[in-house]
């Protein structure tokens, strides 16, 4: 019986939640009903939600692409905004060579998805087995790509037409543009993509496994140091593909 309790207690301690704590749970059903309250009690409450849920998706799907990396690599990728603002840089670049805004985004994502490739399997692996230096590393990135942007198309703000119009739409006297709602459709699309990703294919199956149990993933034909070099490259398509839609400036 003492055996069977400690064994018990082990596969406790080794098993891996991927679900939401009930704080957060009930965090965020706090957040969602105060904006429900406060949207019900005022017009302008309702339309500045509206915007900020816009903007907001953006930054978390920076923030998604930033918990895929890590999650594929252990380390945080502090350069991760500035792939995101070139590949962006990019997409601006084929617009002023004649290509549709929309022609430019699907030809940036795969430009985005190698680049990151590139960045794993060139700088990141050869170091990747110290922390510290995977950290310098990303950092440099950070500042080499902010210059080289800098250097290349200038300081100054540029502007992309806004890929879903400026069609301002009104339900009693709430106003809001067709380019919030097309942020937010197209934000809950990557996610729910993402989800089926990681759910039913085998790529993110077995990206899942390398993340979760490395060692027991190699035995069974899951490559483990391409892993979070296809990590990084989704990263990087999730980050510059996010950007675009919802900024009309960069």
């Amino acid at each position: 019986m003492t055996a069977l309790v400690q064994r018990l207690g082990s596969m406790r301690k080794s098993a891996v939640s991927t679900g939401a704590s009930i704080p957060v749970v009930v965090f965020l059903l706090a957040a969602a009903a105060f904006l429900v309250i406060g949207s019900l009690a005022s017009d302008i409450f309702a339309q500045q939600t509206v915007a900020g849920l816009a903007q907001g998706a953006i930054f978390g799907s920076l923030a998604l692409a930033l918990v895929l990396i890590y999650r594929a690599t252990e380390v945080i990728n502090f350069a991760q905004g500035e792939m995101a603002m070139a590949t962006t840089y990019i997409a601006y670049q084929l617009t002023l060579w004649g290509l549709s805004y929309w022609l430019a985004f699907a030809l940036t994502l795969p430009i985005a998805f190698l680049l990151g490739m590139v960045v794993q399997v060139v700088l990141i692996r050869p170091v990747q087995q110290s922390i510290i230096a995977v950290v310098i590393v990303t950092v440099g990135m950070f500042i080499l790509i902010d210059g080289l942007v800098t250097w290349i198309w200038g300081a100054d703000l540029k502007f992309m037409k806004a890929p879903f119009g400026n069609t301002v739409y009104h339900a009693g006297g709430v106003a809001f543009s067709r380019q919030d709602i097309g942020v937010l459709a197209v934000s809950v699309l990557s996610v729910i993509l993402l989800w089926f990703l990681f759910q039913f294919t085998k790529v993110g199956l077995a990206m899942r496994a390398a993340a979760l149990r490395p060692a027991a993933a190699a035995p069974v034909g899951v490559r483990g140091h391409w892993v979070p070099a296809i990590g990084r490259g989704r990263a990087a398509a999730l980050g510059g593909g996010k950007m675009q839609p919802g900024e009309s400036a960069i």
